[in-house]
């Protein structure tokens, strides 16, 4: 009776462990459709668009990844989402600087913040 146990809980952690990536079809605040969000556990990243953020962490009710500026570009982006609703918030902060990446680049030495809220949830076949 305990190996069948030992098995059937070895299959469900081998299967989560092979999970494979879950795409979410996303629209912003004013419901329009926006880039999809790609959660991929195993690897620990999030892809929104064409930015890729690293998981944080993950409790029962949300999910939160970070991306930290590199190169020219000093600050960082939050991506936090309700697991259940679906619901986001994406913030982006940053110190622009002259050299730096030609949408910062527009106030050299203001801090620059960018938002957006909506709604991902997943896709249906």
């Amino acid at each position: 009776m305990s190996k069948v146990i030992l098995m059937m809980l070895l299959a469900i952690v081998n299967s989560n462990a092979m999970a494979e990536p879950i795409t979410f079809r996303c629209t912003n605040s004013k419901g329009v459709q926006t880039e999809d969000l790609v959660v991929d556990i195993e690897k620990k990243t999030v892809v929104w668009g064409n930015i890729k953020f690293a998981i944080l962490a993950v409790d029962e009710f949300y999910m939160a990844a970070i991306r930290a500026g590199s190169g020219n570009i000093v600050g960082g982006e939050v991506f936090v989402q309700n697991r259940y609703t679906g619901d986001y918030l994406y913030t982006g902060i940053y110190g622009a600087r002259d050299d730096a990446d030609p949408a910062i680049r527009q106030r050299p030495g203001s801090l620059i913040t960018d938002t957006a809220s909506g709604r991902c949830i997943k896709s249906r076949l």
